[in-house]
């Protein structure tokens, strides 16, 4: 399944956060990788093995709860349930965990791993959320900025205890929208995703900021890391 196909169909899944340190540049220089090759094109999940299961946290935090809904922290699995003859992963995703917890969701044939669709989407809902909008044109608009304006830095990471060598790419996708100017303040969102081929699955951490332009206003930031990895029962 390709991710490129699964983001434009709106296809939503998994993740989560908490025994990652965060990422730290090596180098001020940025490096000549494109944005959507380390995000679409590479297969996330060929070192995931059948049996095994990467837990993601998600850390939700919020400023104001009554507008907002309430800051917590949760579980997202995604499990690998059979390897076919391509490589290719049959998985079942779990999004959150007892009252939260969403219908299991098996998806076949993929490479990409699914948490990352679901955390661009739910990174477009949380600006709709906030700055109003479209969510047709907002994705729209991500992803326009994830091909043109979109940063990519060498970083180390930390995972499982050790360094690893990793990818951190940012991009601030409505800072130049012409429709800026309707978003309530929210149009500096930054979106930082660190990637490594040093881990399971790819994904080490996803983070969303909605700061606004007047202090006051409601500020929401959410993360989701690799927690840890292990085998079924």
């Amino acid at each position: 399944m390709n991710l490129r196909r699964a983001l434009t169909t709106n296809v939503a899944m998994v993740l989560a956060a908490a025994l990652l340190a965060g990422a730290s540049p090596v180098t001020a220089a940025e490096v000549a990788v494109s944005p959507t090759d380390i995000l679409f094109e590479k297969d996330h999940l060929g070192k995931t093995a059948k049996g095994e299961r990467l837990v993601y946290r998600l850390q939700r935090s919020v400023s104001e709860p009554k507008l907002l809904g309430p800051s917590f922290s949760d579980d997202i699995t995604l499990s690998v349930r059979d390897v076919t003859p391509e490589g290719a992963r049959n998985v079942d995703v779990v999004v959150f965990t007892g009252d939260r917890q969403r219908d299991t969701r098996a998806i076949d044939g993929l490479t990409g791993n699914p948490v990352l669709v679901f955390y661009l989407d739910r990174a477009v809902s949380n600006f709709a959320m906030l700055g109003g909008g479209n969510k047709a044109y907002l994705k729209n608009q991500f992803r326009i900025a994830l091909r043109s304006t979109a940063k990519v830095e060498a970083v180390k990471a930390t995972y499982d205890g050790k360094e690893i060598d990793a990818y951190r790419v940012t991009v601030v996708p409505y800072a130049y929208d012409k429709n800026k100017a309707k978003m309530q303040g929210y149009e500096n969102a930054r979106f930082e995703l660190v990637v490594s081929e040093a881990v399971p699955g790819h994904l080490v951490e996803m983070n969303q900021d909605f700061t606004n332009t007047q202090p006051t206003a409601p500020r929401l930031e959410e993360r989701i890391a690799l927690s840890r990895t292990e085998k079924a029962q």
